[in-house]
């Protein structure tokens, strides 16, 4: 697995195109999979890797992370992971209200469910969305 600053974007769109414009420039082979860590990322990804004529998931698997509307209307669709964006807003305005309060917090760690949604981009076999376990 490659980690490190070459293969660091900035959570946009625009992030993901540069990443892979960059690997390509450098004559850098690229991996079977690219894990994004949001779908903004992928995007760009998705978008780079078709203009340089490289198929997804054929020749390169694409994933993002946080399953916005327009990951399922992709061509190919996006395979993501699905997190309740709603709870998380509030479970965080809880948090910052009972700071301002004077509450003082439990030390508690918080975890909130996510769902892995399958779909064509990671060339995974037949589309699938699991339920927040």
């Amino acid at each position: 697995m490659r980690t490190g600053a070459q293969w660091q974007g900035n959570y946009m769109a625009s992030g993901g195109a540069g990443l892979v414009e960059r690997l390509l420039a450098d004559g850098e082979a690229l991996p079977d999979v690219i894990m994004c860590a949001n779908d903004q990322t992928a995007i760009g990804v998705l978008y780079a890797l078709a203009e340089h004529g490289i198929r997804v998931p054929e020749d390169v698997a694409v994933t993002g992370f946080d399953d916005i509307p327009v990951a399922r209307h992709l061509r190919p669709r996006l395979t993501t992971v699905r997190q309740p964006i709603q709870q998380l807003g509030a479970t965080a305005f809880e948090m910052i209200y009972g700071l301002i309060s004077g509450d003082r917090p439990a030390e508690r760690e918080i975890v909130l469910p996510t769902a892995l949604v399958r779909r064509s981009s990671c060339g995974c076999g037949a589309e699938t969305s699991a339920a927040y376990e």
